[in-house]
């Protein structure tokens, strides 16, 4: 059986045979690219700040159930980041659910002041179940 096209069709067929693999090799080469920037992190390259600030968090995530919901106490005032800090905490630490009180059995401490935690701490009548020694804190409060 023989197909004898016009040449416009032939034309048109080598097109988007060139088009498909223009593509294929741009997706190739972006995702390429993508595995490298990781792979760069993971051998001590460039780190973004969040990267940074989510691994902190990784020892507390260990100690915590996926499902607990837990406050959240800073040293921070409140109109001086405590929102992006609360929001930061809530991202590292998803799918825990962290909330803007010191009203919870367990509580999040995420201190920008090494030295004054304890005084925080005493102040808001919780205690200290571990002090990961980087500003974050576990906490015991009172659930309401």
């Amino acid at each position: 059986m023989r197909f004898d096209y016009p040449a416009r069709v032939r034309w048109a067929v080598a097109f988007l045979v060139i088009i498909t693999l223009y593509g294929s090799v741009s997706l190739l080469q972006m995702v390429m690219g993508r595995r490298s920037e990781k792979q760069a992190v993971a051998q001590g390259g460039d780190v973004d700040w969040t990267t940074m600030y989510e691994s902190r968090f990784e020892p507390l995530r260990a100690d915590l159930p996926p499902d607990a919901v837990v406050g959240y106490l800073t040293d921070q005032p409140p109109d001086t980041g405590t929102g992006k800090d609360l929001r930061l905490t809530q991202y590292a630490l998803a799918p825990i659910i962290v909330k803007a009180t010191v009203k919870a059995e367990l509580v999040v401490g995420n201190f920008h002041d090494l030295a004054g935690i304890s005084e925080i701490v005493r102040r808001e009548g919780l205690i200290v179940v571990r002090d990961y020694r980087n500003g974050v804190v576990l906490l015991r409060g009172k659930a309401e």
